[in-house]
């Protein structure tokens, strides 16, 4: 795998690749098993920027693996997932994992190895929005507020699932917590719903995601099995197997191709009439499935909602006339969208 991608990223020009290790809980795997890795990619991938980040359940953290994460050999980035509140999380008897993150939590703090966090937003999280920022800023830890969508029919999986409007409910007031904040840390997703904000108040030029050129995150199974982000397990857009044939020959698949213009139907389908299409660049909705599609149309766009109230607020503070100034000053347009183009992520 590491030699093809290698060879696909010397023929299109790509500079660096990101792995992110992940399962289950990736810690179960051998450390030494990393270092081999490590050892592969510095052999077989010496022209790229390589890094590697690791997601973590963080219900194991032995003083090895302190040690190792200290020490930076393999891993670039450490992110954790952990919800604060509702202890949903649990081991295989049953039992909340809660405490034991914690204590793995103030441990890292402890060493000193800084790691960013993942949280659901979900029925037993959301009640909470207005102070689960406040938790991730005291210990100066980035996260990403993951929510937990509504299922196919658009009722709800498991009691579980949030609707558009408790989503953004929940993001804007995170949103007001963090615009007050002397030192915010960095929140996902409002990171990237500032930066279409801004392009939309400095009147940045336009870009619509194209899966074609833009696609840029791959999930490959342990069997080698590589998809797009959101077809995963999907027959039909199996893109090929890393173990098997060159990554370039993967990425020209037929079963990728298909996918391009339906993407593009689906940003035209939810996106065609927002006035905010271009800056916000339709991602999001490119590879959503039906079902949340149908929800979207149902209840409106979560996102177009967080904006307008950025927006709004940006304007009311009088931020909105220094981001214009800004544009205006700066020899380089804004970047619009909601993807990251111009990297090549592996998970």
């Amino acid at each position: 795998m590491f030699r093809s991608v290698a060879d696909y990223a010397e023929r299109n020009d790509v500079s660096s690749v990101a792995f992110t290790w992940h399962g289950g809980e990736p810690f179960m795997v051998p450390l030494d098993v990393y270092d081999q890795i490590k050892d592969l990619q510095l052999q077989l991938m010496p022209k790229l920027a390589v890094t590697n980040g690791i997601q973590t359940n963080l219900t194991i953290l032995t003083d090895r693996h302190l040690e190792h994460l200290r020490s930076g050999q393999v891993f670039d980035a450490v992110s954790m997932s952990f919800d604060v509140s509702g202890d949903q999380r649990v081991d295989k008897m049953g039992r909340p994992t809660t405490q034991t993150v914690l204590d793995n939590m103030q441990r890292m703090i402890d060493a000193q190895i800084q790691f960013g966090a993942i949280c659901v937003l979900a029925r037993n999280t959301v009640a909470q929005s207005v102070q689960l920022f406040p938790f991730f800023n005291e210990i100066q830890t980035s996260c990403r507020f993951l929510p937990f969508f509504r299922d196919t029919d658009g009722t709800g999986k498991a009691d579980e699932a949030l609707s558009q409007a408790e989503i953004i409910a929940a993001l804007t007031a995170m949103f007001d917590a963090w615009i007050q904040s002397p030192n915010p840390v960095t929140i996902w997703p409002l990171a990237e719903f500032i930066d279409v904000a801004c392009s939309i108040i400095a009147d940045a030029p336009l870009k619509i995601y194209d899966k074609q050129t833009d696609e840029w995150v791959y999930v490959v199974n342990p069997n080698g099995d590589l998809w797009g982000i959101s077809q995963i397990e999907d027959n039909r857009f199996l893109y090929g197997n890393v173990f098997k044939p060159p990554l370039e020959t993967i990425l020209a698949a037929d079963a990728r191709r298909v996918t391009f213009l339906a993407a593009r139907q689906r940003i035209d389908r939810i996106c065609g009439a927002c006035p905010h299409l271009g800056h916000c660049n339709g991602y999001a909705m490119a590879d959503a499935t039906d079902g949340f599609l149908g929800v979207v149309e149902r209840e409106g766009c979560h996102i177009r909602g967080v904006l307008h109230h950025i927006v709004a607020r940006f304007s009311e503070t009088g931020l909105a006339d220094d981001i214009r100034a800004r544009a205006a000053s700066l020899s380089t347009s804004l970047d619009p969208g909601l993807g990251q183009g111009g990297t090549f992520a592996i998970l």
